[in-house]
Protein backbone atom coordinates (compact mmCIF):
# COMPACT_ATOMS: atom_id res chain seq x y z
CA UNK A 1 0.00 0.00 0.00
CA UNK A 2 2.73 2.49 0.87
CA UNK A 3 4.42 1.97 -2.50
CA UNK A 4 1.44 1.98 -4.20
CA UNK A 5 0.77 5.81 -2.37
CA UNK A 6 4.46 6.67 -2.96
CA UNK A 7 4.17 5.91 -6.82
CA UNK A 8 1.36 8.15 -6.93
CA UNK A 9 2.96 10.91 -5.22
CA UNK A 10 5.24 10.79 -7.27
CA UNK A 11 3.27 11.36 -10.60
CA UNK A 12 1.76 13.90 -9.06
CA UNK A 13 4.90 15.59 -8.07
CA UNK A 14 5.85 14.72 -11.79
CA UNK A 15 2.85 16.65 -13.29
CA UNK A 16 2.92 19.46 -10.91
CA UNK A 17 6.51 20.07 -9.32
CA UNK A 18 5.72 23.01 -7.14
CA UNK A 19 1.88 21.48 -5.50
CA UNK A 20 3.21 21.33 -1.77
CA UNK A 21 0.50 18.70 -0.56
CA UNK A 22 1.97 16.24 -3.05
CA UNK A 23 5.47 16.88 -1.15
CA UNK A 24 3.98 16.82 1.92
CA UNK A 25 1.50 13.79 1.25
CA UNK A 26 4.76 12.17 0.19
CA UNK A 27 6.74 12.96 3.22
CA UNK A 28 3.96 11.46 5.08
CA UNK A 29 4.40 8.12 3.96
CA UNK A 30 7.54 7.67 3.87
CA UNK A 31 7.63 8.78 7.69
CA UNK A 32 5.69 6.09 8.02
CA UNK A 33 8.32 3.61 6.37
CA UNK A 34 10.32 4.78 8.76
CA UNK A 35 12.37 7.01 5.86
CA UNK A 36 12.37 10.02 8.21
CA UNK A 37 15.39 11.75 6.11
CA UNK A 38 13.75 11.49 3.31
CA UNK A 39 10.82 12.61 5.09
CA UNK A 40 12.58 15.92 6.25
CA UNK A 41 13.60 16.38 2.60
CA UNK A 42 9.97 16.46 1.16
CA UNK A 43 8.73 18.32 4.65
CA UNK A 44 11.26 20.94 3.42
CA UNK A 45 10.24 20.46 -0.10
CA UNK A 46 6.60 20.97 0.62
CA UNK A 47 7.83 24.08 2.64
CA UNK A 48 9.39 25.67 -0.11
CA UNK A 49 5.98 25.83 -2.09
CA UNK A 50 4.41 26.44 1.01
CA UNK A 51 5.73 28.24 3.83
CA UNK A 52 2.88 28.64 5.72
CA UNK A 53 2.04 25.12 6.11
CA UNK A 54 2.09 24.59 9.45
CA UNK A 55 1.45 20.70 9.73
CA UNK A 56 4.84 20.33 7.23
CA UNK A 57 6.85 22.38 9.96
CA UNK A 58 5.04 20.16 12.89
CA UNK A 59 5.81 17.16 10.89
CA UNK A 60 9.02 17.90 10.28
CA UNK A 61 10.21 18.82 13.61
CA UNK A 62 8.58 15.05 15.02
CA UNK A 63 11.06 13.55 12.49
CA UNK A 64 14.01 15.69 13.58
CA UNK A 65 13.26 14.95 17.13
CA UNK A 66 12.94 11.20 15.97
CA UNK A 67 16.36 11.38 14.66
CA UNK A 68 17.78 13.25 17.82
CA UNK A 69 18.22 16.96 15.65
CA UNK A 70 16.83 18.56 18.60
CA UNK A 71 17.79 22.26 17.20
CA UNK A 72 16.18 21.66 13.80
CA UNK A 73 13.17 20.28 15.81
CA UNK A 74 12.69 23.30 17.91
CA UNK A 75 13.38 25.45 14.28
CA UNK A 76 10.23 23.82 13.04
CA UNK A 77 7.99 23.98 16.01
CA UNK A 78 8.28 27.19 16.50
CA UNK A 79 7.88 28.33 12.75
CA UNK A 80 4.41 26.20 13.35
CA UNK A 81 3.33 27.71 16.56
CA UNK A 82 4.31 31.23 14.62
CA UNK A 83 2.42 31.14 11.46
Amino acid sequence: MHSEALECYEKCIALKPDDADAYFNKANVLNDLGKRQEAIECFKEALKHNPKHHEAYLNLGNCCFYLNQREDALKAYDNAINL
